[in-house]
């Protein structure tokens, strides 16, 4: 098992790193919504490098040019994404 680099903070570097992208999603999402509103960004240094409609084609071309980590790739929406998990349903005997 390899040991994870951390960051200046004491936290393991990808996840700065997926925290800065998150964060610059954030403070520019207006500026996003205006190019890809609808579709899914691959965020990696401050900036969009790719995007897609389909979220799978988005990662597996991200993943095949940078590597199999994490990177933060959000859909561009005006608002949080709401994502219904419906409960298992149980029966009583």
């Amino acid at each position: 098992m390899r040991a994870l680099k951390r960051s200046k903070s004491g936290k393991p570097e990808e996840l700065d790193q997926f925290e800065q992208a998150r964060s610059f999603f954030e403070a520019n999402r207006g500026r996003l919504l205006t190019q890809y509103k609808g579709k899914y960004v691959a965020i990696l240094d401050g900036e969009v490098v790719d995007a897609d409609e389909d979220f799978s084609l988005l990662a597996e071309r991200v993943f095949r040019r940078e590597g199999v980590r994490d990177i933060f790739m959000p859909r561009v929406q005006e608002g949080p994404e709401v994502v219904n998990i419906p409960s298992p349903q149980f029966r009583r005997q």
